[in-house]
């Protein structure tokens, strides 16, 4: 509930955001380290009380979500500032995607057998030791992010558009409003089933070794379906490709 307040309030934020470095790339930079610290404290278990550690809780994943979307928000919108070519942006579009889904394909392969290796039966653990290494490697590409990219699209700096009027735009913008619903049910739809798969795997099937297996044909699917959709927005552009996914 305080993703759906924050995010936007972020994206408004990263909007007006003004830097001999641009928009949005510093926020890639700023968060970096924050993001580190915080994957790392929110998948460590602290010696507290039942209650104290419902607390713990819900405060670091509350500030871990808040980092991410301070990272993410602007990360997302990068690719429309790095050109203005609509090809060239499909093919960055594909990229990110392409490694996003990479990465996740690692992560999720690698994520319970680095657990059990570095818990050794203690989970707390063995999820402190991964969620480390992980939050480490994420604050070093965050940084080689902000490094090896250029907003090169400059908005006109007589633009002044108030919060009042950005809204009534997108309200106003029918594809907009289209593709916001499109993705609220799609990720409602992914945070039901991520949120329980595991629990399937491990308690009704007994076979929780089969969660990362089930992880990585679902990414390794998605990756294909990203790859086989970029040659067909270039030839007929994203809207008429998105139409025909849509039937």
């Amino acid at each position: 509930m305080w993703d759906a307040i924050f995010d936007p309030l972020m994206g408004v934020v990263a909007d007006r955001t003004n830097t001999k470095w641009g928009k949005f790339r510093p926020w890639i930079l700023w968060t970096a380290v924050p993001f580190g610290v915080m994957g790392f404290l929110t998948f460590t278990t602290p010696p507290f009380g039942a209650q104290g550690k419902l607390v713990y809780a819900y405060v670091t994943y509350i500030a871990l979500m808040m980092v991410y979307s301070a990272n993410n928000l602007p990360y997302s919108a990068l690719s429309g500032v790095i050109t203005g070519d609509l090809t060239e942006r499909t093919s960055l579009s594909a990229y990110r995607f392409v490694s996003a889904m990479t990465a996740a394909l690692v992560i999720q392969g690698l994520a319970l057998p680095m657990v059990n290796y570095f818990g050794g039966g203690d989970s707390a653990k063995g999820y402190q030791v991964t969620m480390g290494v992980f939050s480490a490697l994420a604050v070093v590409f965050f940084i080689i992010t902000f490094a090896t990219t250029r907003e090169r699209v400059q908005p006109d700096p007589t633009q002044r558009n108030s919060v009042r009027r950005d809204l009534a735009d997108l309200m106003s913008n029918g594809p907009w409003v289209a593709m916001f619903v499109l993705t609220i049910i799609v990720f409602i739809t992914l945070a039901m089933r991520g949120g329980v798969m595991l629990y399937y795997f491990k308690y009704y099937l007994g076979r929780a070794d089969l969660f990362s297996l089930f992880n990585v044909f679902g990414t390794g699917s998605t990756i294909v379906g990203v790859v086989a959709s970029t040659p067909l927005a270039t030839r007929f552009g994203k809207r008429d490709v998105f139409i025909v996914g849509s039937r």
